[in-house]
């Protein structure tokens, strides 16, 4: 197994650039989710399928190219003619590429665990880079406040015991980037329950901060 990521089995054999494939399969080459099946190239959710190229969401099959079945001798000489364009583009063996990828680099595990990428050498590779600032879907009407102000929300009581006023709840925060969130409540019973301040910025940040630490 080369290049592997979540895959694999005690019957699992021959995986290379394989996401999330199980399930007894074996020669599973540049796939994602892929289970119980054998010799499959550039293919996203199949199960119990063998012989199949470019193909998604198939069950049960065999000898297929883009979904479509062929006899076993058509599919061979296709496949061995799409390989050798393939292999004079330089492509073959490679995982898909960064331009089919719909989600913006900077918003993917891969950043939040190491955010030393450059935008400039994102891009290059074809993925797509955000640089808005993240923002929810917030109506017009909404009490919005910023993060500065969370103090006036939490604090000791008169008992020494630490508060958060469950008001909090119905407010978007806004941090000092202009990222908005909000805290619900289960996160407000955790904070309450550990005595913890309410966070002044982004989830995605604080993630962030995670792997930093």
């Amino acid at each position: 197994m080369y290049d592997v990521v979540s895959a694999g089995s005690i019957s699992n054999d021959g995986f290379y650039g394989a996401v999330s494939t199980w399930g007894n399969s074996t020669h599973v080459y540049n796939c994602m989710n892929i289970t119980w099946s054998s010799n499959i190239y550039y293919s996203v959710y199949l199960s119990n399928c063998s012989f199949c190229l470019w193909c998604i969401g198939l069950k049960n099959k065999s000898y297929c190219i883009l979904n479509k079945q062929y006899t076993r001798e058509e599919w061979y000489k296709k496949v061995n003619e799409i390989f050798k364009t393939m292999e004079v583009s330089g492509i073959l063996g490679k995982f898909f590429p960064g331009t089919m990828n719909p989600y913006y680099f900077n918003d993917t595990m891969a950043y939040l665990i190491d955010d030393s990428f450059t935008k400039e050498g994102i891009e290059q590779e074809g993925y797509l880079w955000r640089d808005d600032v993240m923002k929810a879907d917030i109506p017009s009407n909404a009490d919005v406040i910023s993060n500065k102000d969370l103090q006036h929300y939490q604090g000791y009581d008169m008992n020494g015991k630490w508060s958060i006023n469950p008001i909090i709840l119905k407010k978007v925060i806004q941090d000092e980037k202009g990222n908005m969130y909000r805290i619900i409540p289960m996160e407000l019973q955790f904070l309450q329950k550990h005595e913890l301040s309410l966070p002044e910025i982004h989830r995605l940040d604080r993630i962030k901060l995670g792997f930093r630490s």
